[in-house]
């Protein structure tokens, strides 16, 4: 489907029509579509390390200097990642820590996941900035389960154009308020005087949805 980037006074990069594809998609899911946007984009990076990156010694040296990954990537790596791959990066580093004896962060040290992921972040944001004049991205938002917190603030944080921030926040407000009255549906259901007309599909995953939305990392890592 040609997508329509009305208003713009060039065509549409690659890049855009890519990041737009996957935005419409992020939109279909339960969580901020940002936040899904970072966790497809980790899936496909480490997709490419299990296949084909495991004994590139560049990759091995960042993961040496760092000493391994934080706790929230290591799970996410045993998760997705292949026995043999991880068991290759595991040896490595443990011979790296042995022969070096070294028990404490290296001068490098910091998770190189984490470090993508912020890159990818701030790439994902700039992009969507770009997305004033698309019929597309308005359309997606709006169906979508809105921006988290943190999100929000980045992306209306990058855009300059007043009228763009406006129409971002009053679209957000009204899926917040949609999302205030599920909630308050599945409050009062729990009420003995309404609980014969049962819970749906979208009030039980209301409170996840929303907690998910209320994440605020104003204080995150800086590069």
């Amino acid at each position: 489907m040609k997508l329509n980037f009305s208003g713009k006074k060039r065509p549409p990069s690659l890049g855009e029509e890519v990041l737009l594809f996957d935005f419409r998609k992020a939109c279909r899911s339960s969580r901020c579509p940002a936040c899904e946007l970072l966790r497809l984009e980790e899936r496909r990076r480490l997709e490419f390390l299990f296949y084909e990156n495991v004994n590139d010694p560049v990759l091995r040296q960042k993961f040496r200097q760092a000493g391994g990954l934080c706790p929230a990537h290591v799970e996410v790596f045993l998760q997705q990642g292949d026995a043999l791959g991880l068991a290759i990066l595991a040896e490595d580093l443990l011979s790296d820590w042995i022969e070096t004896a070294a028990a404490t962060e290296s001068a490098e040290s910091g998770c190189p996941l984490c470090k993508d992921s912020f890159s990818a972040e701030k790439r994902i944001i700039k992009g969507l900035a770009r997305y004033e004049n698309v019929d597309e991205f308005w359309a997606a938002f709006r169906r979508s389960a809105g921006f988290c917190r943190n999100h929000l603030n980045r992306l209306t944080a990058e855009i300059s154009e007043e009228e763009f921030q406006r129409r971002i926040w009053e679209t957000q407000l009204k899926i917040l308020r949609k999302h205030r009255l599920t909630l308050q549906t599945f409050i009062r259901k729990h009420d003995y005087r309404f609980q014969e007309q049962g819970i749906t599909s979208g009030e039980a995953v209301a409170v996840a949805m929303v907690w998910r939305l209320l994440q605020n990392r104003t204080n995150r890592d800086k590069d």
